[in-house]
């Protein structure tokens, strides 16, 4: 059911009765809130609700049990219920451009994530619950407002692109176990240094490091050859 670009202000309780549905786009709309009774949906896999006006999910998202699919991008949200992470057949889960300034450490519930995309919120910690989220592929957590990392960050074993852009970040956990990074993006952050063994990034093709505070770079860059792109421009590089 694609209702996308509709100027719909509100969804009606009864949608509940379209049992069989299992996409729902409800994106660029004027949507200040989900009904209850989209936790009835139980066929749901795809739910679209970008670029709204949502700024609380109803608990009842927690029973789409087969929900794969959750964009959120673009609206108002401050936090997140804690049924949220219940959703443990989600692959895709984009919370980009809202207001978020906490997550649950149940996040790490969500254990088939492949795609995680936080960019642009308030965030200043994360919880740290990324251990079992051995499958991830994708994480962007730009323009926050985090300081450090946790270090379950580390044991990320399928994680591909990175992206920690705009952060207030100065050191970084152990960044050595992604050997199958392939994009890195350090930029705009308060590192002085890379305090990890950048040579174990044996895969590593894009690595940003702009706007900085970076005084040298490792050595152990140059042995990294599958790398096409470095950059590392306004640092205080000697």
């Amino acid at each position: 059911l694609d209702l996308t670009k509709k100027k719909i202000r509100e969804l009606p309780e009864s949608i509940h009765v379209l049992k069989s549905l299992s996409v729902l786009k409800l994106s660029n709309n004027r949507l200040s809130k989900l009904p209850d009774s989209i936790g009835q949906l139980k066929n749901l896999k795809n739910l679209q609700c970008e670029n709204n006006l949502i700024e609380k999910l109803p608990p009842s998202i927690g029973n789409l049990e087969k929900l794969m699919i959750l964009n959120l991008n673009g609206n108002r949200l401050e936090t997140l219920p804690e049924e949220l992470y219940n959703l443990k057949a989600l692959t895709r889960l984009t919370l980009a451009a809202n207001k978020i300034n906490k997550l649950s450490p149940s996040l790490g519930n969500l254990t088939k994530l492949l795609y995680l995309s936080l960019d642009t919120n308030e965030l200043k910690e994360l919880p740290d619950s990324f251990s079992n989220m051995k499958t991830l592929y994708y994480l962007d957590l730009s323009f926050n407002h985090l300081s450090y990392l946790p270090e379950s960050i580390s044991a990320i074993d399928e994680l591909e692109t990175l992206l920690l852009e705009g952060n207030h970040l100065k050191n970084l956990p152990s960044l050595e176990s992604h050997d199958m990074l392939i994009k890195l993006d350090l930029s705009d952050n308060n590192l002085k240094s890379l305090d990890f063994n950048v040579s174990k990034l044996e895969d590593l093709k894009i690595f940003i490091l702009d706007n900085n505070d970076l005084e040298y770079l490792p050595d152990e860059i140059c042995q990294l050859k599958k790398l096409t792109s470095l950059s590392v421009s306004s640092n205080s590089l000697i």
